[in-house]
């Protein structure tokens, strides 16, 4: 069972901040418009985690990409400056997202040729998605199973329209899995210490939102946007996005 790390109850600015560059970000769970999915869920209501984070467009490989993310500092009191930024520009504010670790039931293979039955990924519920994934838990505690959402297998149907959510609009419960038949790493949930809030990661990415390019020193090249306590760590971005969309039978 994953625990709530320090720096996500609110303990200050004191708290230690992982700290691992080699680290891969888990890839975050997505539907395409009216296709279906099937997941797993490896965290129950009471263990998933809910924290505020910033979803911004940047350039990446030569296309803008809203696949970009970090968590908003104020969770380890420091100025965020994706709030500040936010507040100047009227765009990128913080959203309060809650976080899974599932299984998804896609499978796909490397680049080595290696068939894969499903992938580890994250599935980051906002207001309406959250209050869907809290009538099935209590829809199945109801039901008398009392593990709620933990280990259930749901069918996910995202609908067709524009506004519909990236991680579906239509959950169905299916059956509960066993997942004593895989591996234990591959049954195990996302570390939420790969949330971490990092200071250096999102003056980056705001420096590159305003036009100030690289990072000089540690700070930000043109000057003058950050103070000198927004800039305390380096570490990875967050978690990158989706896979290709093929069904499978687990």
């Amino acid at each position: 069972m994953t625990t709530v790390p320090a720096w996500a109850l609110g303990q200050g600015a004191g708290v230690q901040i992982p700290k691992d560059e080699k680290v891969n970000p888990t890839f975050r769970f997505f539907v395409p418009k009216d296709k279906e999915k099937r997941i797993i869920f490896l965290h129950g209501i009471e263990t998933s985690l809910t924290i505020w984070e910033h979803q911004f467009e940047l350039m990446n490989k030569g296309k803008l990409s809203w696949n970009n993310f970090a968590t908003c500092l104020a969770s380890i009191h420091q100025p965020c400056p994706m709030c500040r930024y936010a507040e100047d520009m009227g765009k990128y504010g913080r959203t309060a997202v809650q976080l899974f670790s599932v299984l998804d039931l896609t499978p796909w293979k490397d680049r080595n040729g290696v068939d894969h039955p499903y992938s580890k990924m994250v599935l980051a519920a906002k207001k309406g998605t959250q209050a869907l994934l809290l009538r099935r838990h209590m829809d199945l505690v109801n039901d008398g199973k009392t593990q709620g959402l933990l280990h259930a297998q749901f069918k996910v149907y995202r609908a067709p329209d524009e506004k519909s959510p990236g991680v579906g609009s239509d959950y169905q419960f299916l059956k509960y899995s066993d997942l004593s038949k895989i591996p234990p790493e591959d049954a195990a949930p996302v570390s939420w210490d790969e949330f971490a809030p990092n200071p250096a990661y999102m003056a980056k990415c705001v420096a590159r939102l305003r036009g100030g390019g690289a990072i000089v020193g540690g700070k930000p090249a043109s000057g003058g946007l950050f103070d000198d306590d927004d800039l305390t760590s380096e570490a990875p971005a967050g978690p990158a996005g989706p896979v290709a969309d093929i069904q499978c039978d687990y």
